[in-house]
């Protein structure tokens, strides 16, 4: 902004980021990103108008409200914003345009939600109307699980509601950020989760450029992209998460704003792309910024955003890996090839769990039973390894059934404790039903883990792809940011 010759007024909520506003703000004001106190800043500033791509979801729930007391909203429309924010617009939106959809339902009393799982078929997702960081949603596969989650604490007010009802589908989770000026889009390239969907992309380790889709894929990602961006009129930046399920691509959801990836998009291509979507929304054309229509060029390297966790900082909170965001943080790894990138990001300052050293020790698992068989190739794998493997009797018995040898472990805290405490267990591997319960053995065996710092691996994805790097030589070299740059480059 104030190279455009601007002053820069900054509300900050977060104190944890107040050191770098402070030397980069004209003026730093911090204080709830509440429309009151947003107002107050603004009639003292004299603002001639707002910018709510750079504040999460926060600044984004604010901007009508902003319109409505006459300050100009700068970038793409909040007509458009409702479009996306809204259920019923947004599917309406994707139909429009003839893009595929996970198949979903709005509910607005609580007693209509097991209708809503028979008409839509299990597994189903259910999440409240206007939440942050994918707050009490919750995966069910059976209707018990759903009747469980209606007669407990759910701590939600009339603002959860409508409810919104999504058939899950566990396929490939991707997703861009693009910047747009409504005509013309540029797109960096595609993040690729490890974890399937179902995982919020806040938790889950993301690969940078994509790695295993197809140039089918990636062109109906590129031609989806395009598509909103233009029915929308995006001015500046856009982050659409797809799923691949069955080789059919699938807009998950689209923000109309800034997301967690934008940072590291912008280190590892080179461009500034808070800049470039600031240039848009003061009226500047992508391609008087010297930005290219369509993907751009992708590196001849990878990087890997990993999440950081602080569950022995928070107690209570359940590092089960699901659709409400855990993570306090993350951290980035580059690389040549992906496992290295994975290892560098995921192991940063961390002994590996499956190194060859700890293969004389044991794997404690525990797996719910609709996703036992899933697990049956990690398991061998590890069992090929040397790792010695304990279970519960339920995964016990389906191990053996499957030809594998188990020692069994009693649904007893205490026997988990000796075993975990003793240093026999290298890894957890526990896959809940639900997780979120506190009386349940498995939320003991993960409080135990987190205590005595052993590694826990609530999804078999994250699991696979730690040993799948594990067993590969990785270079220690070490580069700059500049450095990785520089390699040789080939196109997206």
């Amino acid at each position: 902004m104030k190279k455009n010759g601007y002053e820069a007024i900054v509300i900050n909520n977060n104190p944890e980021t107040v050191s770098t506003d402070y030397s980069i703000a004209d003026r730093l004001y911090f204080d709830p990103l509440a429309v009151e106190d947003i107002l107050h800043v603004a009639e003292k500033e004299k603002v001639q108008g707002a910018l709510v791509q750079f504040g999460g979801q926060t600044a984004v729930n604010v901007a009508k409200a902003l319109e409505q007391a006459g300050i100009k909203v700068l970038g793409t429309s909040t007509q458009s914003i409702d479009r996306v924010e809204d259920r019923e617009q947004f599917y309406e939106l994707l139909q429009s345009l003839n893009i595929p959809h996970i198949k979903g339902l709005t509910v607005h009393k609580m007693e209509d939600l097991p209708k809503a799982g028979e008409a839509l078929g299990y597994p189903i997702l259910v999440r409240p109307s206007y939440v942050i960081g994918g707050q009490s949603m919750f995966l069910f596969h059976h209707p018990h699980e759903l009747e469980a989650y209606m007669t407990s604490d759910r701590n939600m007010t009339q603002q959860s509601f409508p409810l919104l009802v999504d058939r899950y589908m566990p396929g490939i989770e991707c997703e861009v950020d693009a910047i747009s000026d409504g005509v013309h889009t540029t797109i960096p390239g595609i993040f690729q989760h490890i974890e399937r969907a179902g995982v919020h992309s806040g938790d889950s380790v993301a690969v940078f450029p994509s790695f295993s889709l197809s140039q089918a894929v990636k062109n109906e990602i590129e031609a989806d992209t395009r598509k909103l961006c233009s029915s929308l009129n995006v001015k500046g930046l856009i982050n659409i998460q797809f799923v691949i399920a069955s080789g059919k691509v699938y807009v998950l959801e689209v923000n109309p704003r800034a997301s967690r990836t934008v940072p590291i998009i912008s280190k590892v291509t080179g461009i500034p792309m808070v800049k470039h979507a600031v240039g848009v929304q003061l009226g500047n054309l992508l391609r008087d910024q010297n930005l290219d229509d369509g993907y751009g060029t992708s590196p001849d390297f990878y990087a890997v955003k990993a999440p950081v966790f602080s569950f022995t900082k928070l107690q209570g909170v359940d590092p089960v890996l699901g659709p409400e965001m855990k993570s306090t943080g993350e951290q980035l790894g580059m690389g040549a090839t992906v496992d290295e990138a994975f290892l560098k990001g995921v192991l940063c300052n961390e002994d590996n769990p499956f190194a060859k050293d700890n293969a004389n020790k044991a794997i404690l698992c525990s797996i719910t039973e609709n996703q036992r068989e899933e697990s049956f190739d990690v398991v061998r794998q590890l069992a090929k390894d040397g790792f010695k493997i304990f279970a519960t009797p339920g995964t016990a018995a389906a191990y053996r059934q499957a030809g594998m040898t188990v020692a069994e472990v009693n649904d007893d805290a205490e026997a988990a404790a000796q075993l975990i405490a003793n240093g026999q267990v290298s890894a957890v591997y526990n896959i809940p039903t639900a997780g979120r319960n506190r009386q349940s053995f498995g939320f003991q065996i993960r409080a135990l883990a987190l205590r005595y710092q052993v590694p826990v691996y609530t999804c078999t994805d994250t699991l696979a792809a730690t040993l799948h790097a594990a067993k590969r030589a990785i270079s220690s070299d070490v580069y700059t940011l500049d450095e990785y740059r520089n390699f040789s480059y080939t196109n997206q």
